[in-house]
């Protein structure tokens, strides 16, 4: 006999599927790829203050922390500049944060810079709680001040725009094992609820058909117990008979 669900456990079953949905599609949200930009070049002149510029995708639901972290990479190594993590950190006495975390700004500037500064420039943004973490780099060029000139000490940076990812960014790639890690769970959690739903919906099934043929069951006996029983009927009505025939013959034979 197949099993026969009621309307009501149906909705309840695809109200609840929804909701798996709705909340993976937010989690999904919360891992995507953090896009961190910064101008490919800053060009300035010794003694200027340099402006060094990077900012973030805001649309990234759940951030309840934002870590920056400045570092410049000389050579085989990377030598930090500024780490901001709700309290700011000058590595680097000349450097100034000058962002905000929420307007997803993180620049900074590098008064009196000099030629020595010249090199290559990251900025690196950590969203916690979900550890999505992206970074740019750009390159700080620093030139020689013709001689009989002054300096001008003001922020400065190059014209050049801010670069734009032709490509996946870095972070994409960092957040790859994030992302089917959470895929993953999802799906084993759409799979139980799913087999957790089937197995209640046959229970309950089983049940209603076993109390349906119990009841069923019930009615027989029912009837069984109320209807005569031929035969003892039909062995009374031959015991009256023959009864009747002893009489009439003892009666015949007294006359």
């Amino acid at each position: 006999m197949a099993t026969q669900t009621r309307p009501g456990l149906t909705r309840t079953f695809w109200c609840m599927a929804m909701k798996i949905i709705l909340y993976s599609y937010y989690l999904l949200l919360s891992v995507q790829a953090l896009v961190v930009q910064t101008p490919s070049k800053v060009a300035v002149q010794s003694g200027e203050t340099a402006f060094l510029s990077c900012q973030y995708t805001c649309n990234t639901v759940g951030v309840t922390d934002t870590v920056v972290e400045w570092s410049r990479d000389s050579g085989s190594r990377s030598e930090k500049v500024l780490v901001n993590d709700g309290s700011i950190r000058r590595y680097n006495p000349r450097a100034e944060w000058q962002g905000s975390t929420e307007s997803c700004k993180a620049s900074i500037t590098m008064a009196s810079v000099e030629t020595s500064d010249t090199g290559s420039y990251k900025c690196d943004v950590l969203l916690l709680p979900m550890y999505n973490e992206g970074q740019s780099s750009l390159q700080l060029w620093v030139s020689n001040r013709p001689e009989g000139t002054t300096a001008i000490p003001t922020a400065t940076s190059s014209n050049t725009a801010l670069s734009s990812w032709t490509e996946p960014p870095p972070t994409s790639v960092n957040n790859i094992p994030v992302i089917i890690a959470v895929s993953v769970i999802l799906i084993v959690v759409v799979v139980i609820v799913v087999v957790l739903v089937t197995v209640c919906l046959r229970r309950k099934g089983k049940k209603q058909t076993q109390r349906r043929n119990a009841d069923k069951m019930k009615r027989l006996d029912e009837a069984a117990t109320l209807a005569p029983d031929t035969k003892t009927e039909e062995r009374r009505k031959s015991g009256e008979n023959e009864e009747s025939q002893s009489m009439e013959m003892k009666s015949f034979e007294d006359f």
